[in-house]
């Protein structure tokens, strides 16, 4: 643990979790203090939270071997705010604050209190389990010439690329595959190759004036290793419509868009609400890129958040392919041409 990649990767997994008076102490201690006013000072953008963006900033920049100034920095590009010179502003900002510490003793006092609050996300036992599992596999096998150290961020690097599905296809060698008709539009392909994406399995005979039993015959859902994300997107884009059949997206908005400073929850969309959603419920191996494809923003709160809504909520696939295709529908009689005007 001695790499910026390496504490920058653990520190990921950190969330907070302060009661009233705990909040109300962090709050008033002179180090958070300092630390926001350099911030302030120097340009450098805090968030809807600046106490706990303050204290995630302290983390990220008190382990030794490591320099603050690029630590801090990543810190501010994890939580997706834009900020121009951003290398510039938080050089400024750690310098500041350097500068304005009155004494060693009180700086571990407050990095004290900041740690007596500090909860790991719930996705940290299991990968941990998965990295000891990858040490323990590796230790019973036979040494390797020129075998390098282990690195926590390799670790799991190799076990997200595992954990994703079993045949590696692309959509344009899924659709030959599958063998549809000339006939079958490029929409319906995407929207069964979704359909076959989706970590819960979908009826296709709820769909009868869609889905022909010579089109849904081969449809199986099968295990797909490396999702192609492109169709997804492009489904997950098409949304462009919301028809009130999310029985659930009232508590998605209220209870996983609260990582979200009230201006950007303002300016969502109920159709970008929509596609945050499903984004949500995607399969590990995209989800992140879903989301960011929607929203450029996803902090620990919100990845917290979501993980308790998968845990509570099911997720709710037949109305999202209804959507799907409401707009799809739409989107297909705009493009259709008005016919003749009769001769009077």
């Amino acid at each position: 643990m001695s790499s910026t990649s390496d504490w920058w990767l653990l520190l990921n997994y950190v969330i907070f979790e302060l009661s009233d008076a705990a909040s109300a102490e962090l709050a008033a201690d002179p180090v958070l203090a300092a630390l926001q006013h350099s911030m302030r000072q120097a340009g450098v953008p805090t968030g809807h939270n600046p106490l706990e963006f303050a204290m995630h900033a302290l983390l990220y920049m008190t382990p030794a071997g490591t320099p603050s100034p690029k630590m801090l920095e990543r810190h501010v590009g994890q939580h997706g705010v834009e900020c121009r010179d951003v290398e510039v502003k938080c050089l400024r900002a750690v310098t500041s604050f350097g500068d304005s510490s009155s004494s060693e003793e009180r700086g571990g006092a407050c990095l004290l209190l900041v740690c007596q609050a500090v909860r790991a996300v719930p996705s940290l036992a299991l990968d941990l389990h998965d990295v000891l599992a990858a040490l323990h596999a590796n230790s019973t096998q036979p040494p390797a010439r020129g075998v390098r150290r282990i690195r926590l961020r390799d670790i799991v690097e190799h076990l997200h690329q595992a954990n994703a599905l079993s045949y590696d296809v692309s959509f344009d060698s899924w659709c030959s595959q599958k063998k549809f008709a000339t006939t079958t539009r490029l929409n319906v392909q995407r929207l069964l190759y979704f359909i076959n994406a989706q970590t819960v399995v979908v009826d296709f005979a709820i769909f009868p004036d869609y889905f022909t039993p010579a089109m849904t015959s081969q449809l199986a859902l099968q295990e797909l290793t490396t999702i192609d994300i492109k169709p997804i997107h492009a489904v997950i884009a098409s949304l462009r419509l919301y028809t009130n059949n999310i029985r659930h997206l009232i508590d998605f908005r209220e209870k996983c868009l609260d990582g979200l400073n009230v201006k950007a929850r303002q300016e969502l969309s109920q159709a970008q609400i929509l596609q945050l959603y499903i984004a949500c419920f995607q399969h590990e191996s995209i989800r992140d890129r879903c989301w960011r494809a929607v929203l450029p923003v996803l902090n620990h709160t919100i990845q917290h958040a979501c993980v308790l809504f998968r845990e509570k909520y099911v997720y709710e696939v037949e109305s999202v392919v209804r959507s799907v295709i409401h707009c799809h529908v739409n989107q297909a009689l705009a493009a259709a041409p008005a016919p003749p005007t009769p001769a009077p």
